[in-house]
């Protein structure tokens, strides 16, 4: 990607969509499908929205097995339920509520990529008319991979509402990767 600066033209690196295997902890491999042993999912999203983590992580949380993947935000847990194959968000509290993100992890997958292949998304500074056109373009992808993925208070609906309010200009997002 190419942005003009006040003087002549500079080269920034951007997001870039990337699968990478983690490897279900040891202590579930017996209690998991085959398809759930290694899980391909993305490297990241956009900023600290979500990044897979290098080891995976077994949690069980009312009477639910959840192998944690990747972390969201500054202490939330990005992970695959056993029982269901969701994607769900999980805080860090004593008493985590889960979020749904996705219906399965094929199209958490598809989500994060369509929405990287989409960026970059506005200019800092750019009018509500911009940003909330992105906000309904983003929202648009995501609905065609996963319709339930836009649900009030889930993962995707929450970032198409950082996205609206501004939080994800090209500018903030790039000065992240120099």
């Amino acid at each position: 990607m190419i942005i003009s600066a006040n003087r002549g033209c500079r080269v920034l690196t951007a997001p870039y969509f990337e699968l990478v295997d983690i490897t279900s902890p040891s202590e579930v491999t017996s209690r998991v499908p085959e398809e759930l042993r290694v899980l391909r999912v993305p490297k990241a999203l956009i900023g600290r929205s979500y990044t897979a983590n290098q080891n995976a992580q077994v949690v069980e949380q009312n009477s639910a097995t959840l192998i944690c993947f990747g972390t969201s935000g500054l202490s939330e847990r990005i992970c695959i339920s056993i029982d269901n194959g969701r994607i769900v968000q999980l805080g860090h509290s004593a008493t985590p509520e889960q979020r749904f993100v996705n219906s399965s992890l094929t199209q958490f997958a598809n989500c994060v990529g369509y929405v990287i292949d989409r960026f970059p998304f506005y200019a800092s500074g750019s009018e509500v008319q911009v940003r909330e056109a992105v906000s309904a373009e983003l929202a648009t992808l995501i609905r065609g991979v996963d319709a339930t993925a836009l649900e009030p208070d889930s993962f995707w609906s929450t970032f198409i509402e950082d996205v609206e309010i501004g939080d994800y200009s090209t500018e903030d997002v790039v000065s992240r990767f120099e």
